[in-house]
């Protein structure tokens, strides 16, 4: 606990002489000393540990090699499949065939779809058509498509109207939309949230508004039990207090 104390004497304060302390104020010298010390040791001991764990990773013969990373990235490279977003992988699996097998209950990714895609994802990087990077290791997707870092990049229609919005106008003429292509011509892909409509001329539509009210939790089922479970919540709160 830090507090004050009442009975300290002010007197008992090493007073300064020409902006050096007195020969009482030496007392903290040492201990002063000492902890700034420790604290560069502490210092040179974490810089020579990233030294030491560096080399391994970004050396010359590491598992990244920072010259040949940076040599395909000065690149203009084919594509942008970033590491940490699985849709590519999931739309070239999807084009393939089943994703799930045994009544839909084990994924079946070691069939010979699974794989084939997988080996194609796995060849655009052997390739050198696209970085081995994940989404953080870049700037934003927009910025470096303007620089033409990569022409290629597979994304969903969320991302139209931020590419018109934040690529520069001498830029706008130079990107286009299209299907995502497949083995034998265009293929499928991923939904996505922004992809579920409904069309004008469907006959279907009031199943269609069921499925959205459902969706967005208006239905009439899941109101109910969304009532049923705040009262049952409030009536525990209630016995609780």
């Amino acid at each position: 606990m830090i507090g004050f104390d009442s009975k300290r004497n002010p007197d008992d304060e090493a007073p300064c002489i020409d902006g050096e302390p007195a020969a009482g104020g030496s007392r903290f010298h040492l201990a002063r000393f000492l902890i700034l010390r420790l604290l560069g040791l502490v210092y040179f001991t974490g810089f020579a540990i990233l030294i030491n764990q560096g080399l391994p990773l970004i050396g010359s013969r590491g598992l990244l090699p920072v010259g040949a990373f940076t040599a395909r990235v000065a690149e203009r490279l084919g594509a942008l499949l970033p590491l940490n977003e699985p849709d590519p992988l999931f739309a070239l699996a999807l084009q393939q065939g089943a994703l799930l097998k045994d009544d839909d209950t084990r994924g079946a990714f070691s069939q010979p779809a699974f794989r084939r895609a997988l080996d194609f994802y796995a060849g655009v990087f052997r390739a050198g058509l696209a970085p081995s990077m994940t989404s953080a290791q870049i700037s934003n997707v927009w910025d470096e498509f303007a620089r033409g870092m990569f022409a290629f990049y597979i994304t969903g229609p969320w991302n139209i109207g931020e590419f018109r919005r934040r690529l520069p106008p001498e830029r706008q003429n130079d990107w286009a939309a299209a299907p995502l292509p497949g083995p034998d011509g265009p293929g499928v892909s991923t939904a996505g949230g922004s992809s579920l409509v409904m069309f004008r001329s469907s006959p279907r539509k009031q199943a269609a508004s069921n499925d959205t009210d459902i969706l967005n939790c208006r239905h009439p089922y899941r109101t109910g039990r969304r009532k049923a479970k705040a009262r049952a919540r409030s009536a525990t709160s209630t016995r609780r207090r």
